[in-house]
């Protein structure tokens, strides 16, 4: 059926929703999970000046490490995901990339072979979502495999 799933996590309360209903599917059906941190800007406590697809320019210091304490507490998110799951010895794999989260989840499901994509839904309406886009909707439609969309059941 399924071989690789991509799960795409940031840190909103909805990730370890996502994260669980990825763990449960993947133990059931014996399937290998890449776990995706995508670090975007709209989720960064500081706003580079200069950037490009592959990594900001940060130019002050203070804000440098306002950035690594963003990348580490990514890393850690997923570190923390990895090792519930081989605990429930699902094969896990993760990777932390700098970007748009849509193109890069997207780019890194085709380039990993993946066979399905899970990725959550923020619940965004109206105005925010016209401004801030939604991510699980260009996923959708750029996607080359199956995407599943996992509510938030508070909202």
């Amino acid at each position: 059926m399924w071989e690789k799933i991509l799960v795409a996590v940031d840190l909103s309360p909805i990730a370890t929703i996502v994260f669980k209903q990825a763990l449960t599917l993947a133990k059931s059906t014996r399937t290998t999970l890449i776990l995706l941190h995508v670090l975007s800007l709209d989720q960064s406590p500081t706003k580079p000046l200069l950037y490009s697809d592959e990594y900001p320019t940060i130019p002050d210091v203070y804000q440098r490490k306002e950035w690594e304490a963003f990348q580490k507490k990514g890393f850690a998110a997923l570190e923390a995901m990895k090792n519930e799951a081989i605990k429930q010895d699902v094969n896990t794999e993760i990777m932390q990339v700098f970007g748009s989260p849509g193109r890069i989840i997207c780019d890194r499901a085709k380039k990993s072979a993946v066979d399905l994509i899970i990725i959550g839904n923020r619940g965004l309406s109206g105005l925010k979502e016209l401004v801030l886009g939604s991510v699980s909707n260009y996923v959708i439609h750029h996607a080359s495999s199956s995407v599943l969309i996992v509510r938030n059941p508070n909202q």
